[in-house]
């Protein structure tokens, strides 16, 4: 079963945020972090990977995707504040 994930990058605290959908997502923000992912992230510097989910459906991934506060999921939790806490990748 392929597994798709939704992800929330940033380009520093309280900047630029960009959501995206793929299915490798290691693979997928090395390539936004060198500048290959789209040209959005590479004009405006974002690369910090701040949030994912995880979704084992194609188009549950991409309605996340679509929802205005993807962030609602986490009590509290505002696009500033995940800005403000990456989540590293590990070394692939």
């Amino acid at each position: 079963m392929r597994t798709y994930f939704v992800y929330l990058l940033a380009s520093k605290p309280r900047g630029t945020l960009y959501i995206g959908v793929t299915n490798t997502i290691i693979d997928r923000v090395a390539q936004h972090r060198v500048g290959k992912g789209s040209v959005f992230t590479r004009r405006y510097n974002v690369h910090r990977l701040v949030w994912f989910q995880e979704y084992g459906d194609i188009r549950e991934a991409t309605s996340r995707r679509a929802a205005p506060w993807i962030l609602g999921t986490s009590p509290g939790m505002t696009s500033a504040d995940a800005a403000q806490t990456p989540i590293p990748l590990p070394d692939a």
